[in-house]
């Protein structure tokens, strides 16, 4: 449904959002993801955060 696709989410460091983005790149390889938000740190912290999930994936799969 959503592989190699690209997605928008609007709003995207509250909590629901986060939860999604989650969801959609654990089960789901999009091409690439698109978070918008107004609160700069948020959307700082959330990329950190996917950052480090991703290359703890990698290095055990």
């Amino acid at each position: 449904m959503f592989d190699n696709s690209s997605l928008l989410v609007a709003c995207g460091t509250g909590s629901f959002e986060r939860q999604f983005i989650a969801t959609v790149l654990q089960h789901y390889k999009p091409r690439r993801v698109i978070v918008d938000s107004r609160d700069r740190l948020k959307r700082y912290e959330m990329q950190q955060e996917f950052i480090v999930r991703t290359l703890l994936e990698m290095l055990n799969p």
